[in-house]
């Protein structure tokens, strides 16, 4: 599992979510939309499960000798860090 998420990071993260991810520092200026860094968020998923669509990860994914639910944990546990990674730079 652990080398799952490794690829998950190095293969299929780009730097689109890391960037949005510093777009959260924007809840220290005034007067700024709390939901507008949540978006954020939401679309650097979205670009990064996209462009893991075009490099046809699911097919690379496929070719690996472990079962589904396996390739599910690991995209889901990303997923995941990277939101909480999110609501962590929020909280300062």
């Amino acid at each position: 599992m652990k080398l799952l998420i490794k690829k998950e990071w190095k293969l299929t993260v780009t730097p689109v979510p890391l960037l949005f991810l510093l777009l959260s520092a924007l809840v220290l200026v005034p007067s700024y939309p709390y939901y507008v860094k949540f978006f954020y968020n939401a679309l650097g998923i979205f670009l990064m499960l996209q462009a893991a669509r075009e490099n046809r990860d699911v097919y690379y994914m496929a070719l690996l000798p472990l079962t589904k639910r396996d390739l599910v944990r690991a995209r889901f546990s990303t997923i995941v860090t990277l939101q909480l990674l999110q609501a962590l730079v929020c909280v300062p």
